[in-house]
């Protein structure tokens, strides 16, 4: 759906995959001809059940994630869809491993009940990106997989757009914003941020959207620029369309400000700065998991509180807990690589 948070994750377990087997790879996708003219994989449009049925009967293997899937959040038709294909492959005889997710929050009490039942009765492993996951499924009363703590797919080394070329300059301060919920009243804060940070630190603001409906949010921020600051220069990219050239962008900043979490993620992983805004619990989940606390929920953001944030993830000091934190999340993601090789030889 044009989401580059959801290319890269794909991106990351088909590199992870192709290392552990040359077996066929089926991708339940919306975009069945772009997807697999792009990845080289077999597809399945994401409502084409039969297809669905079909591939599943022939499949060792069914991994439901990355991602935040299991949720009412966004919709309880959007968990029942997820937890229907997992009953669905569970019942084809494939095995099921959740792989690299977040889960909740699940609050429908309907939803809560389905979601215990299908992942107690289908799934074999779960591998999650965050600690406060483990207490969502305790909540859920999730018990009979097994549960293990990981990482992102995305911390992969196998990635492919780990790979991208590095920028010497860093003279960027990227911004990946996301249209949701209060984010609308904050955009003069964002605005006095940008020029704080041309101010203080000679960065130019760059807006990089990894959904076209971030464009709008971009557009409101640039536009308070124009009119508070007409002297701070800036950049929107609108041209970026896969997760190299998000890594590319990337390596060009010297600190990144991201409302998505995968921007955060994937600046994490490419060893950049990271200023965090919470809109869900996953973001704050992953920040802390991290150990990196230069982040603030979106409710508290303020001008001052945003640029003590932005001085303390720009000092000397969290260069060195940033490293840290890359490393071992590096190494936790490898246990969704050990999991997939353990249900494949069990298969």
């Amino acid at each position: 759906m044009d989401n580059l948070g959801d290319e890269a994750i794909l991106e990351a377990m088909l590199s992870e995959l192709r290392g552990i087997t040359d077996e066929p790879i089926t991708v339940v996708t919306t975009a069945p001809e772009k997807t697999a003219g792009r990845f080289g994989v077999e597809v399945v449009a994401k409502f084409g059940i039969g297809g669905f049925i079909r591939a599943a009967k022939h499949a060792r293997l069914f991994i439901s994630g990355g991602g935040s899937l299991i949720q009412d959040a966004t919709s309880s038709r959007s968990l029942w869809y997820y937890l229907f294909l997992i009953a669905a492959a569970k019942l084809c005889g494939a095995r099921v491993l959740m792989g690299g997710c977040g889960i909740g929050p699940v609050t429908g009490r309907l939803n809560r009940y389905l979601t215990r039942v299908v992942v107690n009765r289908c799934v074999e492993k779960i591998t999650l990106r965050d600690r406060i996951s483990i207490s969502e499924l305790d909540n859920l009363r999730v018990s009979r997989p097994e549960v293990l703590l990981a990482a992102d797919f995305v911390f992969s080394e196998n990635a492919d757009f780990l790979g991208a070329g590095e920028s010497e300059t860093r003279d960027f301060a990227l911004f990946i914003l996301r249209s949701w919920g209060g984010i609308k009243e904050k955009v003069e804060t964002l605005a006095d941020c940008a020029a704080y940070m041309h101010r203080k630190y000679g960065l130019t603001p760059c807006f990089l959207p990894l959904n076209p409906k971030d464009f709008e949010i971009a557009a409101e921020v640039s536009a308070v620029l124009d009119e508070k600051y007409p002297g701070v220069p800036y950049t929107n990219m609108q041209t970026v369309k896969t997760p190299g050239e998000v890594f590319d962008a990337i390596k060009n900043a010297r600190v990144c400000l991201s409302v998505r979490l995968h921007g955060l993620i994937m600046a994490a992983a490419a060893g950049i700065p990271v200023v965090g805004i919470s809109y869900d619990p996953k973001v704050a989940g992953f920040m802390d998991y991290a150990e990196l606390p230069t982040w603030l929920p979106l409710g508290e953001m303020s001008e001052t509180r945003l640029e003590e944030i932005i001085d303390r993830a720009l000092s000397d000091e969290f260069g060195e807990r940033l490293r840290e934190a890359r490393n071992r999340l590096q190494n936790a993601e490898k246990v969704n690589s050990e999991a997939i090789k353990a249900l494949i030889l069990e298969a």
